[in-house]
């Protein structure tokens, strides 16, 4: 079975951070890279609480707006591409969160470069 593979382009070339988040349906472990650089790995835990009658969903509903990953201090001189890759069941995308601030290399707020994994709302 081949791996669902979801690439998100942030367009916006004035954006120097983003967080994605997604409906929580199976729950899961996830790769993550920007730009091609070294990925990183997040673990998205169950969801839990409410029993849901569709089968599909593992018996609970899902949850919506689970922060997956965020990473802020990218410049804003290019877009740049976020590859996350699911380990085995679908991702589903709910949003992405972008923020504005514009950061150039020449930036001292550019030099705080942070990422943080998944966590559960």
């Amino acid at each position: 079975m081949a791996k669902l593979q979801l690439f998100v382009l942030i367009l916006n070339a004035t954006g120097s951070g983003i967080t994605l988040y997604i409906v929580n349906v199976y729950g899961q472990n996830l790769t993550v890279s920007v730009d091609g650089g070294t990925p990183t790995n997040h673990t998205v835990p169950g969801p839990s609480g409410e029993r849901c009658p569709i089968p599909e969903f593992d018996g609970y509903c899902p949850v919506y707006g689970v922060a997956i990953y965020n990473i802020q201090g990218l410049y804003t001189d290019k877009p740049h591409i976020l590859h996350v890759v699911p380990d085995a069941r679908t991702l589903y995308f709910d949003y992405a969160v972008v923020n504005d601030t514009v950061l150039s290399p020449t930036s001292s707020a550019a030099a705080n470069h942070s990422t943080s994994g998944s966590s559960k709302k």
